[in-house]
């Protein structure tokens, strides 16, 4: 008798049940989306302790035949695949798994109406299933209750109820913002509602201000690029709003939420030049492609895709990214201070009013508070004035001529995007005027910018300049990392690291980039060459080098505190205007805010 055997219908389908239903979480997702290709406008969820023990998902879709719903829970079988074409997909589920999924490891029930027969299903863990008559009136019910209770041992890998609530409403979310069009409500405590049904990108707008907030709508920047076949719509948000994590970065393939590494990475290489490492930008993105230029039976999770063509959408990614923010890096920095402005003229006009009203009860100005005194006249006080520094030129003369030299007449570099440097503060901040605004310039993160992109420019241009050491470094590594960094040899040698192999497990470091200086080489080599092993590509090994440029750029630029002479801070200046995204300093912070004539008179309460 032979050893091998067929497995049960029941344990096949007890183990595709590991790979599609992970937690609770993944039953709601695979459940609203089959409401979701059903149609239905309206979706409500209800759970019991996390999910664990009770779930319904109640909508207004198409329904049910009684001959589909009885075929809805056998295994591989779905209404999704008319042509049986897998590289033409218009619809989440596809597989015809998830039910027949989540029947095997709970008890469910099944009511249905399609506006002729209504039907119920009950089934549990796979077994005694039995179909009536229903009485619901209109779409689908399905309830899921003692999840994995016909596999215990699944249980003890489920975490607490407040960690699987937290999953389902992110699970709801991510769902939440690819369908805008569709109201869901979750145990009628948390709703996505559709407030404007006729204009989907308001309704997107609505639903993501709504999940994330006022903040992200005030920094987001809105997207709408075509290329090659591939169109990019959404929002991403400025450097300057950024999350310790990548959870606030929703990423759509022909409206499916994905969490694909492709595309992270894409992302990732757009925000590099301006974005601090660890720091993750916030954003909402569609990509729109050729059903058949993308594969998404990659996972039964299907939350991985497959492109035809990877490069061409990780570089239009990547491109369009890099090219919004810097058309917006203007904005970004005088928008910024906009609704801290408003706050601030709001503020004012509530002490205004409250000094009429004191002066009105003849008090006098000395009953006011010392901080009110403080904030109403910041001239007298000595340490601002000593904080402010001016040239001589500057103070010599008026504002209407003045220049180092006088050679220059105010009006001609008035006409400099970043206008002329007229003193600073705290020899830190560089003040500039134009015609029409007044400019504040960080002089540490703006020089910081333009040593990067110098120092960048030189790598790219493959000029980098490299530094033989004169004892090479000896580093042991996994057999399977040191194979992978051996295959990115040559580029690693294009980028200033010669590496040789030494010895079995061994490599030895020849040269290094010069412009690196003096740097951990053991640690670099080691992160390096865990990079390859996980990605294999040159982008990722050309990152981490960006990051020590960065490093090196701070750690070498013009330090706060150092006092620079007029000269010196308009050749900063023109620097800058030369330099790409000099809006942003290499951590994402806004190198200079602009102040307009407007804001100015806003503030002093002459508008």
């Amino acid at each position: 008798m032979g050893i091998i055997k067929k497995l049960s219908e029941g344990l096949v389908n007890r183990i595709a049940a590991g790979e599609v239903v992970e937690k609770p979480a993944s039953v709601i997702k695979e459940l609203v989306e089959n409401s979701i290709d059903a149609n239905a406008t309206e979706i409500t969820v209800i759970t019991k302790d996390g999910g664990k023990t009770y779930i319904s998902i109640t909508d207004n879709g198409k329904g049910m035949s009684k001959e589909d719903l009885e075929l809805s829970i056998e295994r591989h079988a779905t209404s999704k695949l008319p042509n049986d074409d897998l590289f033409d997909i218009h619809t989440f589920g596809f597989r015809g798994e998830a039910l027949a999924s989540i029947s095997s490891v709970a008890k469910v029930r099944i009511s249905t109406n399609n506006k002729k027969e209504s039907w119920e299903l009950n089934i549990e863990g796979g077994k005694n299933k039995t179909i009536k008559p229903s009485a619901i009136t209109q779409g689908t019910k399905i309830e899921v209750s003692d999840l994995f209770f016909a596999t215990p041992a699944r249980l003890k890998f489920l975490k607490t109820d407040r960690s699987e609530n937290s999953a389902i409403i992110e699970t709801l979310q991510r769902l939440a913002i690819s369908h805008p069009n569709v109201s869901i409500n979750y145990n009628n405590k948390i709703k996505f509602l559709n407030t404007n049904k006729e204009n989907k990108e308001e309704s997107l707008k609505e639903r993501l201000k709504q999940i994330l907030g006022n903040e992200f709508e005030e920094s987001s920047i809105p997207v709408n690029i075509e290329k090659h076949g591939l169109k990019i719509t959404g929002f991403i948000c400025k450097p300057t709003y950024n999350k310790a994590n990548s959870l606030y970065q929703y990423l759509f393939v022909n409206d499916r939420p994905v969490k694909d590494k492709l595309l992270l990475a894409g992302v990732r290489a757009g925000y590099m030049d301006v974005l601090e490492r660890g720091r993750f930008p916030v954003l909402a993105l569609f990509i729109e492609i050729d059903p058949t230029e993308v594969d998404v039976n990659v996972h039964p999770a299907k939350t991985e895709v497959r492109f035809r063509d990877a490069n061409l959408v990780k570089n239009i990614l990547v491109s369009s990214i890099r090219q919004i923010i810097a058309e917006e890096e203007a904005n970004a920095t005088s928008s910024d201070i906009r609704s801290y402005l408003q706050k601030q003229v709001e503020s004012s006009n509530s002490e205004i009013n409250t000094v009429k009203n004191i002066n009105s009860e003849n008090h006098n100005f000395s009953q006011l508070s010392g901080d009110f005194k403080r904030i109403s006249s910041p001239l007298t006080n000595h340490s601002f004035k000593k904080s402010f520094s001016m040239p001589n030129s500057v103070q010599e003369s008026s504002f209407n001529n003045f220049n180092q030299n006088n050679e220059t007449n105010i009006s001609e570099e008035e006409s400099f995007p970043l206008g002329t440097a007229m003193g600073n503060i705290c020899n830190n901040y560089i003040i500039s005027k134009t015609s029409e605004e007044l400019l504040v310039i960080d002089q540490h993160a703006c020089h910081e910018r333009i040593v990067y992109e110098k120092l960048k420019k030189e790598m790219l241009n493959r000029e980098i300049k490299r530094q033989p050491l004169l004892i090479p470094e000896v580093i042991s590594l996994p057999q399977t990392q040191l194979e992978s960094l051996l295959d990115q040899k040559d580029e690693l040698y294009k980028l200033g690291l010669l590496i040789e192999k030494f010895g079995t497990n061994e490599i030895a470091v020849q040269e290094t980039p010069a412009i690196l200086g003096d740097f951990n080489i053991t640690k670099t080599i080691k992160d390096l060459a865990e990079e390859a092993e996980e990605f294999s590509r040159t982008e990722s090994l050309e990152d981490k080098l960006n990051h020590f440029i960065k490093t090196y750029a701070c750690h070498t630029s013009i330090r706060a505190g150092k006092k620079l002479s007029l000269e010196e801070m308009n050749s900063l200046l023109r620097q800058m205007e030369d330099t790409p995204n000099s809006g942003q300093c290499n951590h994402g912070r806004p190198t200079f805010v602009k102040l307009s004539l407007n804001d100015l008179e806003k503030l002093f309460g002459r508008k």
